[in-house]
């Protein structure tokens, strides 16, 4: 299962407009789910449907239908399936869905204009690895975080491992993405130990 996440141009507008309402999620794997559905962040969605939610990266989701139907979501019982998600989900990133829940809202806020708010973010972040293995979470989902979270989730994860982030940092100089290179040569100029001076000069060329 990857965890890189396309989302369709039809699937995001329906999330703007809706905001919260009742639905029917069709999945790529034949499986539909009735309940109320929120966007987490770009790349999620929280399908709450009686007493329990899930969350699915856009990528798994087919379509979404709105109706009136909100359905009861007992993932041991009436929806075996879901249950095997979130068992898959769990065991691939570490995290329950109310850990990933949490960790995925500090990252939203990496996003955000105003520099004290990201810094902010950025060590609540690296203070949740005490309850819970957070580097594992965000090295296994960093593939669908936007570019204007990465920079954030890549400096949380230098702080937390900078001998397993350094390959990663490395890799994002070469990024198709101008912004996300830019924010990787910066990384390396506070991190001058990940790089040498003459690597950061030349831009990671």
């Amino acid at each position: 299962m990857t965890m890189k996440s396309k989302i369709a141009y039809s699937l995001a507008a329906l999330l703007l407009a809706s905001g919260a309402t009742a639905d029917t999620v069709m999945l790529k794997n034949g499986i539909a789910i009735d309940g109320t559905v929120t966007k987490v962040n770009a790349n999620c969605v929280a399908v709450r449907s009686g007493n329990g939610e899930i969350i699915y990266q856009t990528d798994e989701i087919d379509r979404i239908e709105e109706n009136d139907k909100k359905g009861t979501l007992d993932l041991a019982r009436a929806n075996p399936a879901a249950l095997q998600h979130e068992k898959t989900l769990e065991e691939l990133t570490g995290l329950n869905a109310d850990q990933r829940e949490k960790v995925i809202a500090v990252v939203d806020k990496f996003a955000a204009e105003d520099a004290n708010e990201r810094k902010q973010a950025i060590n609540q972040l690296i203070g949740m690895q005490q309850k819970f293995d957070v580097f594992r979470f965000l090295n296994e989902s960093r593939q669908g975080f936007g570019a204007r979270v990465l920079p954030g989730v890549l400096e949380v994860m230098l702080a937390i491992d900078s001998a397993r982030t350094k390959p990663i940092v490395m890799e994002t100089l070469t990024n198709q993405v101008a912004t996300l290179r830019a924010a990787a040569l910066e990384l390396l100029g506070r991190h001058r130990e990940l790089a040498s001076a003459e690597t950061i000069a030349r831009g990671g060329a």
